[in-house]
């Protein structure tokens, strides 16, 4: 008779059961944190954005005042990332700190890959849909930035202009929701509670 392969011993794990459970849920905590930082201090830059910072699109003297909350590096980034994207720049801080929400929380986010590719469509999808908005308060005259401007541009041939914002504007939707993860439950429920709020009250008579 034919003899059997012999199977190597199995190696027992370099670290107990207890520690590699520790480092994992340390390594989930690290991730929500940082994700946490960079959505924070990108919607401080954003939001506290200032037309006469110095910055790419503003020649100032080194003793120019700055008015960004994140310093002279946080004025060249807002004026990029409006110049840009527009309002879509927004969404680019937004989606680190939905991120670090559902990843403290240990809801599921696999595989990031697919995450943030989709991140990165909805942003100039996002862009796109704004792209008929005048902006008084950017570099670019119109809501949606350069990409936003671009893709009206090259869309606009083959669509009318609204309909080219308000199918981007959807398609904003589904990527982000699938890039922050969002179960079908979660849809379910969401657009419950948008079907109720829409409903009219019943008015009350006064007695």
């Amino acid at each position: 008779m034919p003899r059997k392969p012999k199977t190597p011993p199995e190696r027992p794990p370099l670290l107990p059961a207890r520690v590699r459970a520790w480092l994992a849920r340390g390594a989930h905590y690290t991730l929500a944190i940082c994700l946490l930082t960079l959505g924070i201090c990108l919607a401080q830059a954003l939001l506290s954005y200032h037309e006469s910072d110095p910055s790419w699109s503003v020649a100032a003297g080194p003793d120019a005042p700055v008015h960004n909350w994140q310093g002279p590096a946080g004025a060249v980034v807002s004026d990029v990332l409006f110049t840009a994207l527009g309002g879509g720049a927004y969404l680019l801080a937004l989606i680190p700190l939905l991120w670090a929400g559902r990843v403290w929380w240990r809801q599921p986010m696999r595989p990031w890959a697919g995450r943030v590719i989709a991140a990165l469509t909805a942003v100039p999808l996002l862009s796109a849909a704004l792209a008929l908005i005048p902006a008084g308060w950017a570099v670019h005259p119109y809501c949606g930035g350069v990409a936003g401007a671009l893709m009206l541009q090259t869309l606009t041939p083959y669509a009318p202009p609204i309909a080219v914002s308000a199918g981007a504007g959807f398609l904003c939707l589904l990527a982000a929701a699938y890039a922050l993860g969002v179960t079908r439950a979660e849809m379910a429920s969401l657009w419950a509670w948008a079907r109720r709020s829409m409903q009219p009250r019943p008015k009350t008579r006064a007695t």
